[in-house]
This record gives C-alpha cells, sequence and structure tokens, in this order.
C-alpha cells in the first residue's frame, strides 16, 4: 500500500477553517524536504484535487509522513517559534 500522497495548501481555506471552527480544530501537517507544512488537502498521486474554489491552491509536493494535532496546540508550538 502506497502511502505517498500529494499535499495542497489554501490560505484561504486554512483561515476559515480557524475563524469558523465551533470547537478545537484539527491543522494537518506533512513533512516535505524535512520541514512540517501545514496542508488543507491531500490526494492520491496520478489526481488532481477536489477543489480550486479557493483560488489560492498552492501544490506543496508529494509526502507520507504526516501528523495532526489540534488547533490549539499547533497554535502554542507556533506561537514560541515565532517570537
Amino acid at each position: 500500500m502506497n502511502n505517498i500522497k500529494n499535499h495542497y495548501y489554501s490560505r484561504n481555506a486554512f483561515e476559515s477553517l480557524v475563524e469558523n471552527s465551533w470547537s478545537d480544530e484539527v491543522v494537518c501537517e506533512v513533512k516535505i524536504n524535512g520541514e512540517w507544512r501545514v496542508f488543507t488537502e491531500q490526494i492520491d498521486l496520478g489526481y488532481e484535487p477536489l477543489s480550486y474554489r479557493w483560488g489560492d491552491l498552492e501544490s506543496l509536493g508529494e509526502g507520507s509522513e504526516r501528523r495532526y494535532m489540534r488547533f490549539s496546540k499547533w497554535f502554542h508550538e507556533k506561537e514560541h517559534v515565532l517570537q
């Protein structure tokens, strides 16, 4: 079973998730070229993204190592990096 997928990020989709959240949503990250990157869509290799409706969909590349965490924890970790 091939676990490698194409990953995409939309800032508009991510911001919508955060702004319209009723609870502590899950943030999804993939490791690409040694760096953890937030993704908003993952697609099996050979297929196109399901939605371009956000208008800013960016291809991040292929990856198989993913992690998921609650937004509050993710934001807390990023807050320390940004300071």
